[in-house]
């Protein structure tokens, strides 16, 4: 039984890891439709993919970021920004410019119910819901935070992530990156 605004629990894995699995494979489906290349690393280093080019373009590597995935069933917010709750570690870990490589927060919002996660029929695979990009490249790490608290970053419903902006983020044409 259920409550309320709890996950819908189908299928063998319990409703937080379906979740996050649905929110990741969203995500590979987008990289897929964009013909980019989808890797994960072996230890949990807080990066879920790192996404890149399929060959070099002028350049010794082939142009690559990496992601960080979130998924969320109860989103709120404004008209505008995604209000969403990331935990202390995660948002550490993503903010600031230190990286070799651009760093993104890719927020998933999905259906509170597993089974409204996708639907088929012969013209068309649907995945519910969306998926928005952020970077907290110009935000301060702050270890004086509790580990185990959240700190709340607005992510722009304008920074919906698609097949096009994915690739124009692994360019490095973050202002190309977002929707009217």
């Amino acid at each position: 039984m259920t409550h309320a605004g709890s996950p819908v629990v189908t299928g063998y894995l319990d409703p937080s890891a379906h979740q996050g699995h649905h929110g990741e494979a969203m995500v590979h489906a987008l990289a897929a439709a964009s013909g980019l290349n989808v890797a994960s690393y072996e230890l949990d280093i807080g990066i879920d993919y790192v996404i890149s080019t399929p060959g070099p373009r002028g350049t010794s590597r082939s142009p690559k970021i990496e992601v960080q995935i979130k998924s969320w069933s109860t989103p709120t917010g404004s008209a505008t920004h995604w209000n969403f709750p990331l935990k202390v570690p995660a948002f550490n870990y993503l903010a600031g410019p230190g990286h070799d490589l651009r760093h993104y927060l890719v927020l998933c919002t999905v259906p509170i119910d597993a089974a409204n996660y996708s639907s088929a029929n012969v013209a068309a695979l649907e995945l519910r819901h969306a998926a928005y990009w952020l970077s907290l490249e110009g935000e301060t790490p702050d270890d004086t935070l509790n580990p185990l608290s959240t700190k709340t970053v607005a992510v722009p419903k304008s920074q919906l992530l698609t097949a096009e902006t994915l690739i124009a983020l692994v360019e490095g044409r973050e202002a190309d990156a977002v929707v009217p």
